[in-house]
């Protein structure tokens, strides 16, 4: 008869609160579970998506590489044929003065 009308020894030993605060910390628990994977999963696509990122840079970068080569390569081949021109041109220019010269030595008639 005692025991029926004492109050409970402790709050935290009432079984159905115990009971309440364990479903309660277990959903929040696994909320917290939920959220962190979900992050997790988010993470993992950022660095997917970066790695992807550096990939394709690298890929560009190295296309750039290629075609800076290519341009340095016609460059030379341009400045190669500038070169010829102008020794061409300087030939015409002798040859043209010969001609005139002998043209010129013709009508006169001075060898």
């Amino acid at each position: 008869m005692y025991l029926a009308a004492s109050p409970p020894l402790a709050p935290c030993l009432d079984v159905t609160s115990m009971f309440e605060n364990w479903t309660r910390y277990r959903r929040v628990g696994d909320d917290l579970r939920l959220k962190n994977d979900e992050y997790e999963r988010k993470i993992e696509g950022y660095v997917k998506a970066q790695s992807r990122s550096t990939e394709q840079m690298d890929a560009v970068h190295e296309e750039l590489k290629v075609n800076a080569e290519t341009i340095r390569k016609k460059s030379d081949e341009i400045e190669q044929l500038k070169r010829k021109m102008a020794k061409g041109a300087k030939d015409l220019e002798a040859i043209a003065e010969k001609k005139q010269v002998r043209h010129r030595s013709l009508s006169t008639g001075i060898y």
